[in-house]
């Protein structure tokens, strides 16, 4: 599974995502209110004190109703979700029912970056499946979706390019993984998604 600076550093240096890109984040520490839009997140469904299990991303469009994006095809259940709703005044969100990604798989990440950078580029959610994946066929899915964020991510001079230890100097503020607020990256990483050996 991609870990938090994986994403990071993929969405913020992008040329089509790295302007929309609001940040990664744990569960529990999702922004109460997004200002500018479009806006692109990524969210672990752990929460800061669990290791990380499954990423999910959320679009929100300029005009109409955010989109969230889940490669299992799981609708958004968790509390979480509805409050960030609620509170930026949106009764209704639009998900995928189509499940891509092998239940044994790890490239939910892969699947979130690859969403957004459509997401950035206009491109419909319905455009983005029909396009590229397969009904059913998960591992040829999750083949394809290796290769498309090899293609568009990997390669690219990543944004943040410092050691761990000057990052969290440089990055310290209190509020998750994302532009305007960044709380330490290591014990954000270690407490949601990074295995602990990468530190």
């Amino acid at each position: 599974m991609m870990n938090t600076l994986e994403i990071w550093n993929a969405l913020s240096s992008n040329k089509y995502t790295k302007n929309y890109f609001k940040g990664v984040f744990p569960l529990d520490r999702i922004p109460k209110t997004i200002a500018n839009k479009p806006a692109l997140l990524i969210v672990n469904l752990d929460k800061s004190n669990r290791p990380g299990s499954h990423w999910v991303a959320i679009h929100f469009p300029v005009k109409g109703v955010p989109e969230y994006f889940d490669s299992f095809g799981m609708e958004p259940y968790h509390k979480e979700f509805f409050k960030l709703f609620k509170l930026n005044k949106f009764r209704s969100v639009l998900y995928n029912k189509t499940q891509l990604q092998d239940f044994l798989s790890d490239v939910c990440g892969q699947y979130c970056c690859v969403y957004l950078l459509n997401k950035a580029k206009n491109i419909s959610l319905k455009d983005f499946i029909q396009t590229n994946f397969r009904l059913k066929k998960f591992r040829e899915n999750d083949k394809k979706v290796r290769s498309l964020f090899q293609q568009n991510f990997i390669g690219k001079k990543p944004m943040l390019n410092l050691k761990i230890g000057n990052f969290q100097n440089k990055l310290l503020d209190g509020r998750g993984v994302g532009s305007g607020g960044v709380e330490s990256v290591r014990q954000v990483c270690v407490q949601t998604c990074c295995p602990k050996s990468n530190w």
